[in-house]
């Protein structure tokens, strides 16, 4: 044990999550073998209908920016090992909101048997970032520091995984002070106030954990944030979870020091490895992704400006319909390309429903239609546990009803993820998708379309649609574009369609996310790609020695393809071929990366050579 007098603060060497493959160290033959990196997050979500914590959406978006595909989960994910086994990153807060108050879904009631699947987890090779107050207490209520005085390796399995005994002290007075990054450097968490009783390490249990940050008056220095290599894999312990969680909504950290906290995560989890390999999530290297989707409002005119200018444009929007479309406007669909996916029977709002006349809904929407759908939107977008759990229940694959709003919050989601809920005493994460579209539709520019006295002030209309332009050009260049995400349009024909100056600002949206080289899709093919994204392991074979080449190994469904893959490399490859099917390289100058892609299947095997 080394008892803490005076430490120097020093950055982590994050472990590296590889496997050696058996050769004798320092032959020509020697490999390494690791996965790309996949990322998990325990959360319960933050309402029960699917709306994540802000903290969430930001180190959900940023680790998927930055090439790790990222997953949400509750707690009995810990419990599956064979599942738990596909994520080499393990996020896990106990924030408030990021989990109820039930025993069996909050992290920090925890029993030893849950812990030390945690603990074999991490020397198998895993990285688990958490919270403090980690298994802070047994399932059924009692506090290990009430009963123990402090926890150590006899009572909390997780101490040697993380390398610490931790107590609980008045922090009173302490500041938090670091230099993790360029925009993570002093003053981390400001002096804490009275009454501020928090567990911090005490005493270090192993020569290999390092302090990244601590907790310090003039007189007084303790560890706080805190990385320790066990076995194959490493910890990192973080003082707050609210470190993770914007300051705008009560959390310490802005959204691009936790985009920096997270790259720092990825950059050592590469540590040790030949080449870092990143996944970009849309195909073919696009750089984001838009698509256009619209509500059943309006009459048949209104449809025609609409459909025929997206025509003009190449692009097939999805339609989500109710029982009221009349014969005229169902002529005008037939002859344009679109998706038809369900808004519900009647706009009615379904959270006010039992779950029979949910389901009544749902099912005679499929019968209006004489189809069955794949995607829907909630009337007036208010989703419910009830029809979300019933949408699974029948194949459904995405909802679209949490608006995302990034300008003044961070709701809703740049990416797709896996929608968790709860009610009453049910906690799942479904696989029904979660596709954002934005929170500012048209109807919030262009409501006064409704009035019909003010239908004639065409200088008041231009000058919403040039309102609506700038927000819709600005979220796109600044939002879903700078962050790799995508961007689904919400506009209903009825306002978008009332004429040519209120349709322009979607027009000039399109033509800027074509010239910046976007993937112009709709919202089933996202879905559809998402939901292989989560089926797909990417594994790395790398030789050390001798060769300085690498293969790529695809392990997905059988029968499955997903076109277009595309891994970054910062090595510029001399040489790469697939097994089947074509394979190029781009390079992009401006930040040092080649990008190899190719067409993924079952037992795919790409070759690179540098």
């Amino acid at each position: 044990m080394i008892t803490m007098v005076a430490l120097l603060v020093v950055v982590a060497a994050i472990f590296v999550y590889l496997i050696p493959s058996g050769a004798s160290p320092g032959s020509e033959e020697e490999r390494v073998v690791c996965r790309m990196p996949r990322v998990l997050i325990i959360t319960t979500g933050k309402d029960g209908t699917g709306s994540l914590p802000e903290g969430v959406t930001l180190t959900m978006e940023s680790f998927l920016r930055q090439g790790a595909y990222t997953r949400l989960a509750t707690r009995d994910a810990l419990l599956d090992r064979d599942y738990l086994d596909q994520f080499n990153i393990l996020l896990m807060l106990t924030a408030i909101h990021y989990h109820d108050a039930d025993r069996q879904y909050s992290l920090t009631y925890m029993d030893d048997i849950e812990l030390e699947i945690l603990r074999e987890w991490i020397a198998g090779g895993g990285l688990l970032i958490a919270g403090d107050n980690l298994g802070r207490n047994f399932r059924n209520g009692t506090d290990r520091i009430s009963m123990y005085g402090r926890l150590e390796p006899d009572n909390w399995p997780l101490a040697e995984p993380f390398g610490v005994m931790m107590s609980e002290r008045n922090m009173e007075g302490f500041s938090l002070y670091g230099h993790l990054a360029d925009s993570l450097h002093g003053l981390l968490i400001p002096t804490l106030g009275e009454g501020s009783w928090i567990l911090v390490p005490d005493s270090i249990l192993s020569e290999k954990t390092k302090v990244l940050a601590y907790w310090n008056t003039d007189t007084l220095l303790f560890p706080a944030l805190t990385f320790n290599e066990y076995g194959k894999g490493g910890t990192l312990l973080l003082p707050s979870s609210y470190l993770l969680h914007p300051s705008n909504d009560g959390g310490h950290w802005n959204a691009v020091q936790i985009n920096a906290f997270c790259e720092i995560v990825m950059q050592k989890f590469y540590r040790n490895s030949p080449l870092e390999f990143r996944l970009i999530p849309w195909p073919d290297n696009r750089p984001a992704a838009l698509a256009v989707s619209l509500n059943s409002d309006g009459d048949a005119s209104h449809y025609e400006r609409v459909f025929n200018m997206l025509k003009n444009h190449r692009v097939t929007p999805t339609l989500f319909v109710n029982h009221s479309l009349d014969d005229e406007i169902q002529r005008v669909l037939g002859k344009h390309a679109h998706h038809i996916q369900s808004n519900g029977f009647r706009k009615v709002n379904m959270r006010d429903l039992s779950f029979s006349e949910t389901v009544f809904q749902i099912e005679m929407n499929e019968q209006a239609w004489n189809q069955s759908f794949t995607g829907f939107r909630f009337p007036f977008t208010l989703n419910s546990v009830a029809g979300m759990e019933y949408l699974q229940r029948k194949g459904y694959i995405y909802d679209s009803s949490i608006g995302k709003d990034h300008v003044s919050s961070f709701k809703g989601s740049l990416f797709p993820y896996h929608l968790p809920v709860f009610s009453g005493e049910t906690y799942q994460v479904l696989d029904l998708l979660e596709i954002s579209p934005l929170a500012r539709d048209d109807y919030f520019y262009y409501r006064m379309i409704q009035d019909e006295r003010e239908i004639t002030d065409h200088e008041k209309l231009a000058h919403k649609a040039k309102l609506y332009n700038d927000y819709l050009l600005n979220f796109w260049n600044h939002i879903a574009l700078r962050n790799g995400g995508m961007m689904v349009y919400l506009g209903h024909p009825l306002f978008s369609g009332h004429n040519d100056t209120v349709l322009q600002p979607l027009a000039n949206l399109i033509d800027t996310a074509r010239a910046s080289g976007a993937w112009i899709t709709s919202m089933e093919e996202i879905a559809t790609r998402w939901k292989l994204l989560d089926q797909t392991l990417f594994t790395i074979t790398a030789e050390v020695n001798g060769k300085q080449q690498c293969t790529i190994q695809t392990s997905m469904p059988e029968g499955e393809e997903l076109k277009g893959v595309t891994v970054s490399i910062r090595e510029k490859p001399r040489d790469v071929r697939a097994a089947r099917g074509s394979v190029t390289v781009q390079e992009a100058p401006d930040n040092n990366r080649w990008y190899i892609i190719f067409d993924a299947f079952n037992g795919q095997k790409v070759e690179v050579s540098y």
